[in-house]
């Protein structure tokens, strides 16, 4: 993957200082961007799940091999392929809270990024200017990536893949005598990612697909007319080969010794992946051309970047990085997870390319000045614009996501004493696993490796849909409490308006509504183990989920009653204010009106409450 076929046999000058100071600059730079991207709030909701993994893993002193995180399927098989970074996020939570996981996020995304660094460094040679565009590729790599700087056990997937692209490219640069340990270096890293996460597969594809590159790579050469890239020939692809087995059969074996499932728990991705449920309902399964062009513009940026630079210098572009970097880029466009991966491959492929371009200009030194000075601005622009970008689609600092993380009704949870078991909408079920289980298990989370796909299809989304039979199917579960995020946009279009469980609920007179917030609603039933709750705390005649009273007169008390007891979030406040004058408390309605006005003054509902109630807030 080196352009250089022969190499000096005569000693090189030492470098001047600036040249020695260079790598450190860059490295500095990168680091520093990407400890920024990576500075928000936890706002991945498979944390919960991670935690309660980590927790299962602590207490039992072994893995599970069964789904002992559900309460619906707990002798379902469960591949557990990430248990060793999810113990490290619960014993950190443990000793430090969400700010020492969120520290150990960017610890992990800056290491990954200076690694990406160091392969495009390589790839770039010793000229000035594509050593600029190494490290701008890099940061747009970084910041195309960042969506997805989430406290994920995937994390350590792309270290490790970047681990193997250094490998691979700096395999291609050694004299013969050093190769050895790169590929030690690719070896050994593919074996450890195989005990942190499934997607290790991605290493043994990058080594096979380096393998076959290598083989084929004379016949590219001579079709382009152009010279060999290395490595090339039967050598390189029989010892890229051997790594990959031999990694394959040490994961292999040491797995064995502790996993209940082996080896098998690598083919996780392929059983993700098949699964055509996941690529409707789950977020990061959609293409990227399903998200708003102002939302991921960044990838969509470095993407037509890196892809003009790959073409442009194909020529010098080995055949692995070509394979890796196309074939990531189709599975990017299709799965938006994907995109970290791809950025990891394509920065440093995209090196290359650059590097094959500027080779191509006219050799005059004012040419060149002027190129690394706009390369050197556009490193400048992107190290501040990428931060600054990724924080107007996170919160910045440390902490949860609020609308992630429902803290707040799991609090109602925990200070009214109310017992499952208990059905949860997915996207809520992993943080909630995070806050109670052992207590409190799931029905279903979003670990589909851990469940029957018949289980999810006809009893999860039968219930959460609302289609005929549900209230059986919340018997036959024993489900005595439900906790539901607001429907979604995108659930609302798919189920063409119609009711689903939201609505049924609060018209069922089996069920109470105990307590809402801006985020979701909490129901319990009348005649179970939370009986006291709901006769004390039920809000009758509400329907949070789209703001309407069927009643609200009647609503008032409870609403009253929850205004008093739960978080005054805004959708109550406003609520309360028009059930308050419809009851004849028209001084109620107006300080709740202040008091929701005060707290957002732009929050589009403020005028149609006013025209409903009649109140004018002073």
């Amino acid at each position: 993957m080196s352009e250089a076929t022969d190499r000096p046999s005569t000693p090189t000058a030492a470098p001047s200082r600036s040249a020695r100071a260079a790598p450190v600059a860059a490295a500095a730079l990168v680091a520093a961007v990407a400890c920024a991207l990576a500075a928000f709030r936890a706002s991945d909701p498979d944390l919960g799940f991670h935690f309660a993994t980590g927790r299962a893993v602590l207490a039992l002193r072994a893995v599970p091999g069964t789904n002992v995180l559900s309460h619906t399927q707990p002798d379902h098989p469960w591949l557990l392929h990430q248990w060793a970074p999810a113990t490290l996020f619960e014993l950190v939570r443990v000793r430090a809270g969400i700010v020492g996981v969120t520290v150990v996020k960017i610890g992990i995304v800056a290491l990954t990024w200076l690694v990406v660094l160091s392969a495009s460094w390589r790839a770039a040679g010793r000229e000035t200017a594509p050593r600029l565009a190494a490290v701008l590729l890099t940061l747009l790599g970084a910041v195309a990536a960042s969506f997805r700087f989430v406290e994920r056990p995937l994390l350590f997937t792309d270290l490790a893949m970047a681990l193997v692209v250094l490998a691979l490219v700096a395999y291609a640069d050694a004299e013969a005598r050093d190769r050895r340990r790169w590929l030690v270096l690719a070896g050994v890293t593919t074996v450890v990612a195989s005990h942190l996460h499934a997607g290790a597969v991605n290493a043994y594809a990058m080594l096979l697909l380096a393998a076959g590159a290598a083989l084929v790579e004379p016949w590219r050469a001579r079709v382009l007319a152009t010279e060999p890239v290395a490595p090339f020939g039967r050598a390189d692809a029989r010892a890229l080969v051997v790594t990959a087995l031999v990694a394959f059969g040490a994961a292999a074996a040491t797995l064995a010794l502790y996993n209940p499932h082996g080896v098998r728990v690598l083919t996780v991705p392929f059983l993700m992946t098949a699964d055509t449920w996941q690529a409707e309902h789950l977020v990061e399964f959609r293409p990227l051309h399903r998200f708003p062009v102002r939302a991921l513009w960044s990838a969509w940026s470095f993407v037509g970047v890196a892809t003009l630079c790959v073409v442009a210098g194909v020529r010098r572009v080995h055949g692995a990085l070509l394979a890796l970097f196309f074939g990531l880029l189709f599975f990017a466009l299709r799965h938006v997870r994907v995109a970290y991966d791809f950025a990891v491959v394509a920065a440093p492929a995209a090196t290359l390319g650059a590097r094959a371009v500027l080779a191509r200009l006219p050799q005059r030194r004012t040419l060149t000045l002027r190129v690394s000075a706009v390369l050197a601005v556009a490193v400048a622009v992107i190290a501040v614009v990428g931060p600054l970008h990724n924080w107007t689609r996170f919160t910045r600092g440390f902490g949860y996501d609020e609308g992630v993380f429902p803290r707040g009704l799991v609090e109602q949870i925990r200070a009214r004493g109310l017992v499952g078991p208990m059905y949860v909408s997915d996207g809520w079920a992993g943080p909630v696993l995070g806050e109670l289980y052992p207590a409190e298990r799931a029905f279903y989370d979003p670990r589909l490796e851990a469940y029957d796909p018949a289980f999810v299809r006809d009893v999860y989304q039968r219930i959460r849909y609302g289609e005929p039979g549900w209230s059986e199917l919340l018997d036959r579960h024993r489900v005595q409490l439900v906790l539901m995020k607001y429907t979604s946009p995108g659930e609302r279009a798919f189920q063409g308006g119609r009711d689903n469980l939201r609505q049924l609920l609060a018209r069922d007179p089996r069920w109470a509504l105990v307590a809402f917030d801006d985020h979701g609603e909490l129901f319990v039933r009348v005649d179970g183990p939370n009986a006291a709750v709901a006769r004390a705390d039920a809000i009758p005649f509400v329907e949070p989920d789209r703001g309407t009273l069927s009643n609200p007169k009647a609503a008032w008390p409870g609403l009253a009653r929850a205004l008093e007891r739960s978080p005054r979030s805004m959708r109550a406040l406003l609520l309360g204010a028009v059930a308050a004058r419809v009851a004849g408390h028209p001084d109620r309605a107006r300080a709740l009106l202040a008091e929701a006005e005060a707290r957002d003054p732009d929050d589009p509902r403020l005028p149609a409450v006013r025209s409903v109630t009649g109140v004018a807030v002073k």
